[in-house]
């Protein structure tokens, strides 16, 4: 079922380890404590990602967005940077993306206990170090990492160290 999933929805990118992203932002009009991304830093979080992956083999990312009031799917597309290590999907169930990936990338959502009670890793990106919605298993370059079901990174330059740590030491087999 995973591998049918996997083929119906990422395609040609079903054997690379998907990263499966999604999040709540929240537009500066509504009431925002720490807990959301405002547009701004949703985007700029995303394109830390997909820097991040150009360094990265066999990773994709595959951005779970609904489009809202303030921020279209075409605003999205228009302020990512361009590579082919991503892809933007807005149909079908979320639960099918989720099952389908072998991490979940989120800032602050209920998609965090989702993919836990599923039994899917939960990376935490937060680059300016202010939240964490889980208290987690923190990668850095410069401490040991160990495997856990939910991890956190904190800052920018920890990303790509990150995912290089998380691609070699979270597989299937440990």
């Amino acid at each position: 079922k995973r591998q049918e999933l996997r083929k119906k929805i990422f395609g040609t990118y079903r054997n690379q380890r998907i990263i499966l992203h999604a999040g709540t932002l929240k537009g500066w009009h509504s009431f925002r404590p720490w807990v959301y991304e405002t547009f701004d830093e949703y985007i700029r979080n995303i394109n830390d990602v997909i820097k991040a992956l150009e360094s990265v083999p066999d990773l994709f990312l595959a951005i779970r967005f609904r489009p809202q009031e303030g921020i279209s799917l075409e605003d999205l597309k228009s302020s990512l940077i361009q590579s082919n290590k991503y892809s933007v999907y807005i149909d079908g169930e979320f639960k099918d993306y989720l099952l389908a990936s072998d991490l979940l990338l989120s800032y602050s959502s209920t998609t965090i206990e989702e993919a836990l009670q599923n039994q899917i890793p939960v990376l935490q990106y937060d680059p300016d170090g202010k939240y964490e919605h889980i208290p987690s298993q923190e990668l850095t370059a410069t401490e040991k990492n160990n495997i856990s079901a939910t991890y956190s990174v904190m800052s920018e330059s920890n990303l790509i160290p990150a995912l290089l740590w998380w691609s070699k030491n979270h597989t299937e087999n440990n």
